[in-house]
């Protein structure tokens, strides 16, 4: 999956945005590359814009938990578990994606 996801979450009162890259992606989490790090269990609402199957630039957000994080030379490999499994109805761009479905804008 080509995309990028922007974590949002809260640190000590504070509003922060962390960019990273989409190294994997499944109904129940995702796996991202960031130069930033953030704390496992940290609780985070994420914005994915993705390449659709059909070459289209597509965004879904989903909210999820940290719970892996490896630093692997100046870049992080963050771990995050979905806290709902990404479905047709709240997340429909991704869910196609996912599943394999290409659906076509007429």
């Amino acid at each position: 999956m080509s995309g990028i996801a922007t974590l949002k979450f809260k640190e000590k009162g504070e509003s922060h945005l962390i960019q990273a890259v989409i190294a994997n992606i499944s109904l129940q989490g995702t796996g991202l590359y960031s130069y930033d790090s953030i704390k496992v269990r940290k609780c985070v609402s994420i914005t994915i814009n993705f390449i659709s199957l059909n070459g289209e630039i597509r965004t879904d957000s989903v909210e999820g938990r940290v719970i892996f994080k490896k630093k692997i030379g100046k870049t992080y490999f963050i771990g995050i578990q979905f806290h709902e499994e990404i479905n047709a109805k709240n997340q429909p761009s991704l869910f196609d994606h996912i599943q394999g479905t290409i659906t076509w804008d007429v």
